[in-house]
């Protein structure tokens, strides 16, 4: 998303209380104009009932995430003919009113809709949404089964709205002038989920980590003046702190950045039972008088995740401009008097929201604190087989490993530093990797005695001729400063050699703001310095895998020995 301005920050916080209300107004958020640059998308609606009521709703909440829709729109049709698609789009949107199919049952509605889908990937690697009005949820179950099989498709929940809103989410009367019988309180509620939760969840990075003010942010008052006991939390605080609370397992981190002593603020979490959030759910702290945009780069560099993958969330607008100007890209809501405003604007903010939680996501805060162990470790140990003996290394490797489609194109989505070619491959094109004979993808899982980090490695290797280019190859951060990268690029590069047969290696890189350590790996692979903004390097014959003493390597999937 693109960046803003100290003042565009300001803006966005005035925004927030129309954008958040609960029950948003048309006429004012119309009235929300952006003054910074916005990213263009597009997106492609498939309809058999009208949209433009909710594009133009939609249009205030893209802005304050950076964006601005492009829409292309099909003919009004029951069938979805996807035969006039003629240029690519950012994503899918199937907007559908299941009223529309009578006479079909929801079995046969599932069974039908789901081969439309399948045909629909077959032409675009675009992630799908499909939103289907008047739908049961227990439809949207049997839909969302249904379709597990085509990459990156999404059903979203409809229902949800239908049932929030009862008798006020239709209105027959809007149909014969709006083209649909949505009520205008059920479009700007889809207008909200789509432009919030729904494109951003399926198009943009994530944000990786939520860092927090403490006064009048997590509850009502001023440590420093109010003391432990005078502080309040009411019971909007307490609302939001158990929001807070279910992100560390949802793979979110959460930082606290407080001008406090940092003595009051432990004996704080120590001293208040009542608060649902505690001090262990903070997997960084930087409290003192050191300016706030210095103390939310070192959060950034204590996650090992760039600023611009952060929220700041604080009461005081002008420490949001502040850090705005200095950080440019840094995403930022302000916390309001109301914190039940606070807490729907986190609920709705770009980014934060998922489609998919899984193990990879539960595993990432764990992982975070054993990386503090194996640091002290390398640092106590003489050598480096004495290391990996210590550590008990076991990386296991997967060939084509289609059921974790998802968690690969979130790393080469996701992952900035080692990233080699910026290539940000959708679930629907790393799916045609898998299942072609001239090319293979491999991932890789990584743990020790101190965690298990999960799938942390992909690399994306085609046949060039006679012989092979690295098209991707992505590591996360969680799994740098192991002394493994090598370990895993050439166990994972034989296993790729022995199903497409290549004589010589090249591998594909881009220049990106953020990733030089990938690129200082390629340059000592290949040689040569990388001169260019991109290129097609050719890598020094690199030998058998290595695999130092004390690390176990072993196959997931696939058929090739690593033993």
């Amino acid at each position: 998303m693109s960046e803003r301005g100290a003042g565009a920050d300001l803006t966005r916080a005035e925004w927030q209380t129309e954008l958040f209300s609960e029950c948003p107004r048309l006429w004012e958020l119309l009235k929300l104009q952006a003054g910074w640059p916005l990213k263009t998308i597009i997106l492609r609606v498939h309809r058999n009932h009208a949209f433009e009521l909710v594009a133009t709703m939609m249009a205030s909440y893209a802005a304050f995430g950076g964006w601005a829709a492009q829409f292309i729109y099909s003919d009004y049709s029951d069938a979805l003919d996807f035969s006039k698609m003629s240029r690519a789009a950012d994503a899918e949107l199937i907007w559908l009113d299941r009223l529309r199919y009578e006479g079909l049952d929801d079995l046969e509605m599932v069974r039908w809709l789901s081969l439309r889908l399948s045909q629909l990937r077959g032409v675009s690697t675009a992630p799908i949404i499909v939103m289907l009005s008047f739908a049961s949820s227990s439809m949207e179950l049997d839909l969302q089964r249904a379709v597990d099989g085509i990459a990156a498709c999404y059903i979203a929940g409809m229902s949800e709205t239908a049932q929030k809103l009862g008798d006020d989410f239709f209105d027959t009367r809007l149909e014969s002038l709006g083209g649909t019988k949505l009520s205008r309180s059920a479009l700007t509620d889809v207008a909200r989920e789509i432009a919030c939760k729904w494109v951003p969840g399926a198009v943009f990075p994530p944000i990786k980590a939520v860092a927090l003010d403490l006064d009048n942010t997590l509850y009502s008052g001023v440590l420093g003046e109010d003391g432990r006991e005078g502080i309040d939390l009411t019971p909007g605080h307490k609302e939001l702190q158990g929001y807070l609370h279910g992100l560390p397992k949802r793979g979110v981190f959460l930082a606290l950045v407080s001008r406090n002593q940092r003595r009051d603020v432990e004996e704080l979490f120590t001293v208040r039972e009542d608060f649902p959030i505690s001090w262990t759910d903070f997997s960084a702290t930087r409290i003192g008088w050191t300016d706030k945009a210095d103390s939310l780069l070192e959060i950034s560099r204590q996650l090992r995740i760039s600023f611009d993958a952060i929220l700041y969330v604080d009461d005081n607008p002008g420490e949001l401009a502040s850090v705005a100007m200095r950080l440019p890209g840094l995403q930022t809501l302000h916390a309001r008097p109301d914190p039940f405003e606070t807490l729907r604007g986190l609920e709705y903010y770009p980014g934060l929201w998922r489609w998919r939680y899984g193990k990879d996501d539960r595993l990432r805060t764990h992982d975070l604190k054993a990386s503090q162990a194996r640091s002290a470790l390398l640092a106590e140990t003489v050598s480096e087989e004495d290391y990996f003996s210590l550590l008990n290394v076991h990386l296991q490797l997967a060939l084509d490993p289609m059921s974790r489609l998802a968690r690969l194109s979130e790393l080469s989505r996701k992952t900035n530093q080692f990233n080699v070619a910026l290539g940000r491959i959708p679930e629907a094109q790393m799916a045609r990797y898998m299942s072609s004979c001239d090319s293979a993808v491999v991932g890789a899982y990584l743990k020790d005695r101190l965690s298990d980090s999960g799938l942390i490695f992909m690399m994306v290797v085609k046949r060039l001729g006679k012989d092979l280019a690295i098209e991707e190859l992505c590591i996360s951060c969680r799994a740098l400063g192991r002394q493994l990268e090598a370990v895993m690029i050439g166990q994972a590069l034989a296993l790729a050699q022995r199903k497409l047969k290549g004589r010589r290696v090249y591998c594909r890189w881009r220049k990106g703001p953020r990733n030089q350590p990938a690129l200082e790996w390629l340059e000592k692979a290949s040689g040569q310095p990388l001169e260019s903004s991109e290129g097609l390097c050719a890598l020094k014959f690199l030998g058998p895998p290595v695999r130092p003493p004390g690390v176990t390597v072993s196959l997931l999937e696939g058929g090739y020995d690593a033993k």
